[in-house]
């Protein structure tokens, strides 16, 4: 479980958030082995047209599939993230967030 806070830098007032949780689906799986799809994938982040507030739509490495599915915009937006191994969905993130008002 996590949280992004991006504060007005004059006055430390928070503008905007986001929320995310995340659980893996495979309990024979490392730690290592999700941190060695999910940390590559992130690093692309605003390397497509997606919305970029986790990872792009989709990174391969070898046998793990990275997706990311967002609808919404940045004022106000929703979505979802999963890891595959060899098609085997073994991650799954939601997350939402936005524009914090005053």
């Amino acid at each position: 479980m996590g949280e992004e806070v991006v504060y007005e830098s004059n006055n430390n007032t928070p503008i905007w958030g986001m929320n995310y949780y995340g659980v893996t689906l495979d309990e024979t799986l490392s730690k290592e082995a999700i941190d060695k799809a999910l940390r590559p994938a992130l690093m692309k982040v605003g390397d497509d047209d997606i919305l970029p507030v986790r990872g792009p739509k989709e990174y391969k490495n070898k046998e793990y599939k990275y997706t990311f599915h967002v609808t919404g915009n940045i004022e106000y937006f929703e979505g979802e993230e999963i890891i595959y191994k060899k098609d085997k969905k073994i991650y799954i993130l939601k997350c939402h967030g936005g524009r914090i008002k005053n």
